[in-house]
Order: structure tokens, then sequence, then C-alpha cells
């Protein structure tokens, strides 16, 4: 009888180190290893707004106009577009006696663009879209604003839209 109580005990022993053991036996190792896959660097992205306009020595009354031209400067892919903002003339006595109007193309005929305004289609990367900008010195400008100067600003915004 001796062999069923020896079975017994090792049986039972052998259930606790199986319970016992294979709870206590696991271990959840882990580690953090930091990755870097490399540096990442952006391209460059420049524009450049350029125009042929003068307005110096007008009268009253004379129109002048000249072309604004957008260009990018950097970058070797991506397709773009650009907004022309509201014209501003800086303080003093001119302010309120020019007439600002950019057109859609590079001469100043047809309908002037409303502003400010968002070219539709965008553009390619060596594109270099052109404005007429016409500007114009009231006809009823006051004889005490001669010899004034003022700096004329046409806001150009652009924008990169993909790299293809």
């Amino acid at each position: 009888m001796r062999f069923p109580r020896r079975a017994s005990l090792v049986a039972v022993v052998a259930v606790v180190l199986l319970v016992a053991g294979g709870t206590t036996a696991y271990s959840a190792w882990s580690r953090a290893l930091p990755v870097s896959p490399g540096t990442a660097v952006s391209g460059d992205f420049g524009a450049t707004s350029s125009h042929t306009l003068s307005l110096t020595a007008m009268t009253p009354g004379e129109v002048r106009t000249g072309v604004l031209t957008v260009s990018r400067t950097a970058g070797t892919q991506g397709r773009w577009v650009y907004t022309l903002g509201t014209p501003s003339v800086s303080a003093g006595p001119l302010v309120g006696q020019l007439t600002v109007r950019v057109y859609p193309g590079a001469t100043c005929t047809g309908t002037a663009l409303t502003l400010p305004w968002t070219v539709g289609a965008t553009q390619a990367l060596t594109a270099t879209p052109q404005h007429c900008v016409s500007v114009t010195l009231s006809a009823t400008a006051p004889s005490s604003v001669q010899g004034a100067t003022a700096t004329l600003t046409v806001p150009v915004t652009a924008e990169n839209r993909s790299t293809t």
C-alpha cells in the first residue's frame, strides 16, 4: 500500500510544482530601444515676384502699367499656387489718390481681377505667371500732392501643393 501513497505524493508534488512553477517561472522580458531611421530634412520653397512698373513723376489722370512676374526660386520638384492680395499704398498724401488694378495676363486688357485673388490652376515648378498692374493717379489729385512719394504693395503669397 505504500505504492499508492507514494504515487499520490508524487502526483501532488508534480501538480504543485507544475502550478507553482508554471506561474512563477514565466517572466515578461522587455527592452525599449531608440530606433533612428535617419534625419529628415525639409526642402526649399522659395518664391519671388518682380515688376517692370515705373511710377516716378506721374501727373493727374495718368495711367502707368507694368508686368508683375511670380516665380519659384528654390526646390527641384513640386507644384504650387499663389494668391495676389489687395494692393495697398503707404501712408501719406497719395493714399486715396492712386487706383491699382491687376489683370490676369501680361497685358492690361479685359476685366481686372477682384483682389484678393487665388490662381485656379496648380502651377508647374518652372511656371512664371505674369499679371499686368495698372496704376492711375486721380485726375482730381490736388496740387498739394506734387512731389509726394508713396510705396505701392501688391502682396503675393505662394504655397506648395504637391511633390509631383
